[in-house]
């Protein structure tokens, strides 16, 4: 043998791996080079994975930010129809309330009167069209007086202690929510 055979083949050391098989020193070295790229193709996937997640986690953000504009904007669009209904109802409603004392006050030769009929006919109508639309009188005499319902006008020295005895004048409810309070008498016995 040569030098450079001697020398070429002094490189080309084995030993034994524990399963008893021999490896080159070339070998070794691909497969620690290998174990180094896959170390950093997992360090790769790490990253990618934790951009992945953060960018899932904006997302989702964005996804909660758009739900609660549209909650908000579906509250503000609520209550400015509240709003308008309550500006226009607030502007009818007493034209209705004097509608309602001038038949209260009819005289009594006009009460079968088919003019007078006809009249009483449309007020209906209207409160009917009204509670179509979600507004609700109150005026219901006997139950205990309720602030945010009534507001108390006079004391009645014989009725029922806390109880309305008299609606003065009609309240209104709009979807649940009180246009304005009935003018109530209270029993204060």
């Amino acid at each position: 043998m040569t030098t450079n055979e001697n020398t070429h083949n002094a490189k080309k050391t084995t030993h034994k791996d524990s399963s008893g098989n021999q490896s080159s020193s070339d070998e070794i070295k691909r497969i620690q080079e290998l174990e180094d790229e896959l170390k950093k193709v997992y360090g790769m996937l790490d990253e990618q994975k934790k951009e992945l997640e953060s960018g899932k986690n904006q997302l989702l953000r964005a996804l909660a930010d758009v739900q609660n504009m549209r909650r908000r904007s579906e509250e503000e669009k609520g209550k400015l129809l509240f709003e308008s209904a309550r500006n226009i109802l607030q502007a009818i409603l007493p034209s209705l309330e004097n509608f309602d004392r001038a038949l209260q006050n009819l005289p009594c030769e006009l009460n079968g009167n088919e003019w007078v009929q006809g009249i009483l006919a449309i007020e209906k109508h209207l409160y009917d069209l009204l509670q179509k639309e979600g507004v609700l009188q109150i005026r219901e005499v006997g139950i205990a007086f309720d602030p945010a319902l009534h507001e108390a006008v006079i004391l009645d020295k014989d009725g029922a202690k806390g109880q309305v005895t008299k609606i003065l004048q009609k309240g209104f409810l709009y979807n649940g929510k009180v246009l304005w309070p009935a003018k109530v008498a209270v029993g204060e016995k």
